[in-house]
């Protein structure tokens, strides 16, 4: 599944004493169906908060990991390190 974010530039107004901005999100058909199946839900106050949680979450990290003194190419090779260990204890089952 791939979700798009559109921003439109255009699209600015005041609520509630806040400037806010229309992003249009595309989801898939069969999401959208089951969305239409709760419509006393905002989705819009889910997307939005899930977003704030996604750039917290990615602040954290940044501030965490803005002291390694790894290498890109460290961390990929750590992480394909990490990924065939975990593999290895599935297939071992």
């Amino acid at each position: 599944m791939q979700y798009v974010f559109k921003y439109c530039a255009n699209t600015v107004y005041v609520r509630g004493g806040f400037v806010l901005s229309t992003v249009t999100l595309a989801v898939p058909e069969e999401l959208k169906h089951k969305m239409a199946l709760f419509p006393e839900m905002n989705w819009s106050a889910v997307a939005r908060k899930a977003i704030v949680e996604r750039i917290r979450f990615m602040e954290k990290m940044d501030k965490q990991l803005s002291g390694s003194k790894l290498s890109e190419e460290d961390t990929i090779s750590l992480g394909k390190k990490v990924k065939h260990e975990v593999s290895k204890r599935f297939v071992r089952g």
